[in-house]
Order: structure tokens, then C-alpha cells, then sequence
């Protein structure tokens, strides 16, 4: 049997928008990450509507305008969305 993951916390989704903005793990990875945890809200990461918000930023990290083409979320949005995460994160203490 195996264990679970541990759920996604707010320091490692904080480390997944830096790790894509300083190209240090790729978009694709940090997707394929986020994605299972977005799309089981039953997994508990529902209940911290912090961690909700970056995993629905961060699962679609990877889409392309087309395949092979530009990101349709830009390194200048994604630091926008760690902004963002940063002062919703500020103002809610973790549970």
C-alpha cells in the first residue's frame, strides 16, 4: 500500500512559480504536478482557498496558444499570479 502525497503547501506552491520564472523546473513539470491536485478538490486542498488559487494558476502553466507555440500565459503573467498569490497569502494566515 502506498502513502499519499502530502498535500501541496503554500511555501511549495510559492516555490513552484519561482522555480517557472527562473527556469529552474519547467512549465510542463510544474503542470503535470498541480494539475492531480486541482482536479481532486476532495483531496483537502479545496478547504485552503490559497492553495486552490495557485494550483488553478499553476496547472495551466503549460498551455500553448498552439501546439509548439507561445505560452498562452506569458513569464510577465505568471509573475503576476505570484504576486497576486504573495498578497492573498500575506493577508490569510495558513490554516
Amino acid at each position: 500500500m502506498t502513502t499519499p502525497a502530502p498535500r501541496p503547501t503554500r511555501a511549495e506552491l510559492e516555490r513552484c512559480f519561482v522555480a517557472v520564472l527562473g527556469g529552474t523546473r519547467s512549465r510542463e513539470d510544474v503542470a503535470a504536478w498541480a494539475a492531480p491536485w486541482h482536479a481532486r478538490p476532495d483531496a483537502g486542498v479545496a478547504a485552503d482557498q490559497v492553495v486552490w488559487l495557485a494550483l488553478s494558476m499553476l496547472s495551466g502553466v503549460d498551455t500553448r496558444i498552439v501546439p509548439d507555440g507561445p505560452y498562452l500565459h506569458p513569464d510577465e503573467q505568471v509573475r503576476q499570479w505570484l504576486d497576486a498569490f504573495r498578497q492573498v497569502r500575506a493577508t490569510s494566515p495558513d490554516p
